[in-house]
């Protein structure tokens, strides 16, 4: 019976230790053990956050599968990563505007079907809205384009566009969304003058608010 119980302590000692080997290698090098950690890192290093998780949503890309969308009382944060490696994944950061604020993340692609391919555009507003009617409007040489999309709200509480942009009239009118919404210019477009056009309904269906986004 001695030796029973000795032998199970010292089962427990080399389970303990292992566990600390394990820990001391992975933080050693630098390792994330989840996703959620690899997040938590980042934010750390981008000076942002600690951000609320709202909802982590599963996408299907050439590079990234996986998006977390985070909130805190100034902005919003996004992490898109992929299982191999959480610390190879990309956060993003998104003041927060008055009213509402919008923000689009990387393309996403379907290997089954481009024509499904889109842009996800999210909408996040201070007051509660039922549905949401976002407008974009791009303009080149004088000529512009509208394009509507509609979306309800999710559960955690924000609205996600996808603009599915197979086949659109001018490809340069992509990248002047992008170019708005994220601030982020290229060198493909010249012209800057894309706007949206956020409209936001009650669940009677009633406008209750607008707001205008301009470079």
């Amino acid at each position: 019976m001695a030796n029973r119980k000795r032998l199970g302590k010292i089962l427990i000692y080399l389970l303990i230790l292992s566990l600390c080997v394990v820990g001391l290698y992975w933080f050693g090098n630098g390792k994330s053990l989840t996703a959620k950690m690899a997040f938590r890192r980042l934010e750390k290093r981008h000076m942002v956050g600690p951000a609320e998780i709202m909802e982590i949503l599963d996408f299907e890309e050439d590079r990234y599968d996986h998006l977390l969308i985070g909130r805190s009382q100034y902005g919003y944060t996004f992490f898109e990563w992929n299982d191999q490696n959480p610390d190879d994944g990309v956060l993003t950061y998104q003041p927060k505007a008055e009213g509402a604020t919008l923000y689009c993340t990387k393309y996403r692609y379907n290997a089954m079907d481009y024509r499904q391919e889109y842009l996800p555009i999210f909408a996040f507003c201070d007051h509660y809205a039922a549905r949401a009617k976002l407008t974009l409007t791009t303009n080149m040489d004088g000529e512009a384009i509208q394009y509507v999309l509609e979306a309800q709200r999710s559960e955690a509480g924000y609205f996600l566009f996808r603009w599915k942009t197979f086949a659109l009239p001018r490809g340069a009118d992509f990248w002047q969304v992008q170019q708005l919404i994220t601030g982020q210019y290229s060198s493909y477009v010249f012209d800057h003058n894309a706007t949206a056009t956020l409209e936001l309904f009650d669940t009677n269906g009633q406008l209750t608010e607008t707001h205008h986004f301009t470079k």
